[in-house]
């Protein structure tokens, strides 16, 4: 496959006009949100820990998290996640190439089932589920195919869509905060690889919360190491301690566990699990 040609001066300037050019976004006021202390405690940032090609990360000396100085509107949210692209981009690491179930995605499908029902959060009785951020939706359909009710959100319209036609499954395409849901209906709200990409945390856990049973839990995946820094598209960049804190915010309990897998290039990459149980309804 031959490489794409550079483009021209002309063109790079009528993408800065039309609203397409996602580092010029980052320089205009109104496309991003400034952060002056920590998302997850609240503290003043003690150092820049790393600059991206869009904005610095500053680093929280209180619970170690780390979190982008500028966060991205709904504009540069939508030209980051408009096209198909993005999916075949993130699978091909894990050896997927297409919506369609089979085989190819028994060791993605056995890896989170796995994991959910090591945390006690899949035990065989059928359960109400959410997912944010469920891409092309495959969860949810082994989670319908166990006899469960799943229904997921994803912002990448081209994708979802391929999924609910690929998969047979229902997903919302709107931003998870923005949607209308019934309130303490769920019984488990799954994430996997997606908070790290959310600018509003409190906003997303707050309503995460509220859409829970009373005994309902949260269960989510974050990708963890400094060599996540130049992902363009990660806004929060979670420890242990970080990510238990924002659980322990939300819900009674929070439950930390340490993971990593191997891609389909021999790479370790590494992750974290965290698992909240129980909203605190004082938190909404």
């Amino acid at each position: 496959m031959s490489s794409p040609k550079p483009r021209t001066f002309l063109q790079k300037v009528t993408s800065c006009l039309t609203l397409r050019n996602i580092r010029f976004l980052y320089l205009m006021p109104g496309f991003t949100r400034k952060v002056s202390r920590c998302p997850v405690c609240g503290a003043k940032p003690d150092k820049v820990e790393y600059q991206t090609r869009y904005t610095p990360l500053d680093h929280c000396g209180n619970c170690g998290h780390v979190y982008s100085r500028k966060t991205p509107g709904k504009r540069i949210l939508h030209l980051m996640y408009e096209d198909l692209d993005y999916w075949k981009r993130d699978k091909e690491h894990q050896g997927i190439t297409k919506i369609e179930y089979g085989p190819q995605w028994n060791g993605f499908i056995e890896a989170r089932m796995g994991s959910a029902q090591r945390a006690g959060l899949i035990n065989g009785s059928p359960k109400k589920f959410f997912e944010i951020g469920c891409s092309e939706g495959i969860l949810l359909r082994a989670l319908q195919d166990r006899g469960h009710e799943a229904l997921g959100c994803e912002m990448n319209k081209p994708t979802a869509e391929a999924g609910m036609k690929a998969l047979g499954v229902t997903i919302k395409t709107d931003l998870f905060e923005d949607l209308k849901l019934p309130d303490a209906y769920y019984d488990v709200v799954m994430s996997f690889h997606t908070i790290e990409h959310i600018p509003d945390l409190d906003r997303v856990f707050a309503k995460i919360a509220k859409i829970l049973k009373p005994a309902g839990a949260v269960f989510v995946e974050v990708p963890t190491g400094p060599e996540e820094y130049p992902n363009p598209d990660h806004v929060q960049f979670f420890t242990d301690e970080s990510l238990k804190r924002l659980l322990e915010r939300y819900f009674e309990v929070g439950e930390i566990y340490p993971n990593h897998y191997t891609n389909l290039h021999g790479t370790v990459i590494g992750s974290l699990y965290g698992a909240g149980r129980r909203p605190k309804r004082s938190a909404n």
